[in-house]
């Protein structure tokens, strides 16, 4: 496997990956040439919910090999290939007493057992007045499909995003506007 990204681009935009100081890029995308695979694959991540899924993935026969089939795509071991491409991308973040950055490290073939938990775990973000007064801005000031604007802004999936827009409603119902009913047909 290796990195398609560049490093800076990497750099910009982390976000916390399982609940150990953790942290990816919020889109990278990665080559694998799996020897039990018969097909070359590239995946392109996008981290939701905390943790990485596939946002495309494009399959490439290996050289003179066999045209790609249903078969030889039954053989791509997508879930294997995201946590191994967050062992790649990954970086410990190490935060002072204020939650500013102190250290940051990559994380290498010694964090196996913590890149492991973090596959199981999802980050829990604080459910904060200024985080819901985000959700709420974010919402407010989308021209149009304001949830998806709440996802794409905080890298959520649509339920996770749907219940955060629940909870700015209930918290600052003079910030967020009415609901918008889709046209009847």
């Amino acid at each position: 496997m290796r990195g398609l990204t560049p490093q800076a681009i990497v750099m910009e935009g982390m976000v916390p990956y399982g609940t150990e100081g953790l942290q990816l890029p919020s889109r990278y995308a990665v080559e694998v040439d799996d020897p039990d695979c018969p097909v070359l694959v590239e995946v392109h991540v996008e981290v939701v919910d905390g943790q990485p899924r596939c946002s495309e993935l494009r399959c490439r026969r290996k050289g003179e090999g066999p045209p790609i089939s249903s078969e030889s795509l039954r053989r791509v071991a997508l879930a294997r290939y995201l946590r191994q491409s967050a062992g790649l991308y990954s970086e410990r973040v190490q935060l002072d007493e204020q939650g500013r950055t102190m250290f940051v490290h990559s994380t290498g073939p010694g964090d196996a057992p913590l890149l492991a938990r973090a596959a199981q775990q999802r980050p829990r973000q604080q459910m904060t007045d200024e985080l819901l007064k985000e959700v709420a801005r974010v919402y407010s000031e989308a021209e149009s499909k304001p949830t998806l604007a709440v996802m794409r802004r905080f890298h959520l999936s649509r339920p996770t995003a749907g219940r955060w827009v629940g909870l700015a409603r209930k918290r600052f119902p003079s910030e967020m506007p009415p609901i918008r009913r889709g046209k009847k047909g």
